[in-house]
């Protein structure tokens, strides 16, 4: 997939990072009065979360006083439609380093996904392909043994096959082919 960023900018809220003329007026278009910009050195303040700037980096910024497993805990206690949250510490393998709740989150979306597809498997559509074969699958295509010179040893038929490539598939890869951006988010875990 394009559109992945190949540096990331990892600061916390608050602290000044360096960077491009163009990172900095795109910053002061989205943020406005949250920038404090002094030469090359901008600081962010009361914003946390990725921002993707113009030169292809990605800006994460995380909050040095709220770990990510604090967040998702007072997000549970405050609204009852985030209960599910106060399981996470026992789902998702948490770090030193979980200042980021962008990174707890996709981890999430990570784990809920591969909990998914290995209870249920991925959705499969019967799509219908063409394929040469030295026996009878599915329909002959006469037409084309007849042009191709009539090679039984070569047979063209029409088959059903059952394809992963569904559109739900295809918006679920979309989905975590991000996730590989965030260090930590895509963990192998050993088989059981």
């Amino acid at each position: 997939m394009t559109g992945l960023p190949t540096e990331q900018l990892l600061v916390d809220e608050g602290a000044a990072v360096q960077l491009a003329p163009t990172e900095i007026a795109h910053l002061r278009r989205l943020l406005g009065g949250l920038l404090d910009v002094r030469g090359d050195m901008a600081t962010i303040s009361r914003v946390v979360g990725h921002l993707r700037l113009p030169t292809g980096r990605t800006l994460r910024i995380r909050s040095p006083k709220a770990p990510a497993a604090s967040v998702l805990a007072w997000s549970a206690f405050a609204d009852p439609r985030f209960k599910a949250l106060k399981t996470v510490g026992g789902k998702v393998p948490l770090g030193a380093d979980d200042g980021d709740i962008a990174t707890l989150l996709v981890r999430l979306l990570v784990l809920h996904t591969e909990e998914a597809v290995l209870r249920h498997g991925l959705l499969r559509q019967y799509r219908r392909t063409s394929t040469v074969t030295e026996t009878v699958r599915g329909r002959i295509d006469f037409a084309r043994l007849a042009r191709e010179g009539a090679n039984l040893g070569r047979l063209p038929c029409e088959v059903w096959e059952r394809s992963a490539g569904t559109r739900v598939n295809r918006f679920l890869l979309a989905a975590l082919m991000p996730a590989g951006a965030i260090p930590r988010c895509v963990e192998r875990r050993s088989p059981a």
